[in-house]
């Protein structure tokens, strides 16, 4: 039996993490890896957390679905049998001849038709009612119904179905498209608007006017309103030029598709109504909508399993978490609309359609709340005052710079655009002109400032505001 000292095996083990270390650092360089430590904070929420920052920022019409899918699954909630008009936390209160009872009215009488509105023919149909009488044969009529549903809401027919083009001979195609271009309504199936106001005025036995050379031939200097140049071309006047093609061009629709958009609009409910009594402002979180619910004690006192026991208790810890998220959502929008209203006060209680800059963060930082919690419960929420039915976040505003801290960029926008109705259409002002004009009346700003919002009201540049 050979005997090894201890100081040998420690040597060894000693050049074997040499050896590994140097293998190691070698294989790093060379695949340039680097090991760096980072400290860093990072918020996680809770599953809770994220389901109440959920209920937060649902509007009040989203809220009743979620609330009584809710309902339908949990055993414990039951739901109260009340009067309509009262809410869950009773702030919810009928007032006549006030302005929170003249929108619920209104607002009532959208789900309250007396009569059943009979639904619009959509294009598909109008024309396949066509199609029947036009064409004869089967294969022509096939061939026509893939066409007709290819087209766009406009009515465009952009490219031809990859399903007919493997099967039927493009000149089959093409005899089918012309008999769908004379169908109802004129200038369906073209191309593009352009073709689709040339086919119209064919329709009308206008195609050798002075409206269809002018679109077939120069349709973007039209569309630019070059007259100057279109004088040069045609010899005629430009303000009589005009005026021709506008008389022609006003019986025309460039879209003929859209008539038959069948359009379904949600009505808007206010999540918040505000009224004044008694030069006092009253704030009603509107549950009207909201289902009456309660928690059941039934399952406390019976004798149940330890099984049946866990799967109650998950139950009643569900129900306990929505009265408290429900709870929580009226309450932070309660704040933020009373902040509001003291912050906005000159919009409220004077006639003066003016904001004053208030950002998120000013509330948030008031209120001790994330900024983020303030964007959710302001998200897609409508507030009922005696100014109209407004969203939430109209009412934030930033300021339109340093030296101007108490005009805010809704102020500027209607400035903007007061000034630009006022101006001579002739002579439009260009946007350095607007400059101008808005420091005179004390609201400085930008040149690219003033064409970002002339831009956001959608307003023409002053070269395509002139006439003549």
């Amino acid at each position: 039996m050979q005997f090894i000292s201890t100081n040998k095996i420690g040597q060894n083990n000693k050049n074997i993490l040499l050896k590994r270390k140097h293998t190691i650092s070698n294989y790093m360089h060379n695949n340039d890896i680097n090991l760096q430590f980072k400290q860093t904070q990072q918020l996680l929420l809770s599953l809770s957390m994220q389901k109440a920052l959920f209920v937060l920022q649902l509007p009040v019409l989203e809220l009743k679905d979620w609330l009584e899918e809710e309902l339908s699954l949990n055993p414990v909630l039951e739901r109260k049998k009340e009067e309509n008009d009262q809410a869950i936390d009773g702030s919810y209160i009928e007032r006549k001849s006030s302005s929170s009872h003249r929108v619920r009215q209104e607002t009532s009488e959208l789900y309250e038709g007396e009569g059943i509105i009979e639904r619009p023919c959509s294009l598909f149909i109008h024309l396949m009612n066509q199609a029947k009488l036009v064409f004869s044969s089967k294969e022509e009529l096939w061939i026509a119904e893939q066409i007709i549903g290819n087209l766009d809401d406009r009515g465009y027919l952009l490219e031809i179905p990859d399903e007919l083009d493997s099967i039927v001979t493009l000149q089959k195609i093409d005899e089918v498209i012309a008999e769908i271009r004379l169908m109802d309504p004129p200038g369906i199936c073209a191309s593009g608007p352009r073709d689709s106001l040339l086919l119209q005025l064919i329709a009308l036995g206008k195609d050798r006017t002075l409206c269809y050379s002018v679109i077939e031939n120069h349709y973007e200097e039209l569309l630019q309103q070059r007259f100057n140049f279109l004088e040069k071309k045609y010899r005629i006047p430009a303000a009589i030029l005009q005026e021709q093609l506008k008389k022609e061009l006003s019986f025309l629709n460039p879209y003929p598709g859209l008539k038959f958009q069948i359009s379904e609009s949600q009505p808007i409910v206010p999540d918040v109504l505000v009224e004044k009594q008694e030069d006092k402002w009253q704030i009603h979180i509107n549950a009207g909508p909201l289902p009456r619910f309660e928690v059941t004690t039934e399952y406390v006192h019976t004798d149940l399993s330890d099984a049946d026991k866990k799967y109650f208790a998950k139950h009643y810890s569900s129900a306990r978490f929505i009265i408290r998220s429900v709870k929580k959502r009226n309450e932070t929008i309660l704040a933020i609309v009373k902040y509001i209203l003291k912050k906005q006060s000159p919009f409220f209680d004077c006639d003066k359609n003016e904001l004053i800059p208030m950002s998120i963060a000013e509330i948030a930082e008031e209120l001790s709340l994330n900024e983020s919690t303030i964007a959710r419960a302001v998200s897609h929420k409508y507030i009922a005052c005696p100014q109209g039915v407004l969203l939430l976040k109209s009412f934030f505003s930033t300021s339109l710079s340093k030296d101007s801290v108490d005009v805010s960029s809704y102020n500027a926008k209607q400035l903007l655009q007061k000034i630009i109705q006022e101006e001579n259409k002739k002579s439009p002002l260009s946007d350095m002109a607007l400059v101008k004009k808005l420091k005179e009346v004390g609201c400085s700003c930008a040149r690219r400032t003033v064409t970002k919002y002339r831009k956001a009201l959608r307003i023409a540049p002053a070269s395509k505001r002139k006439l003549s």
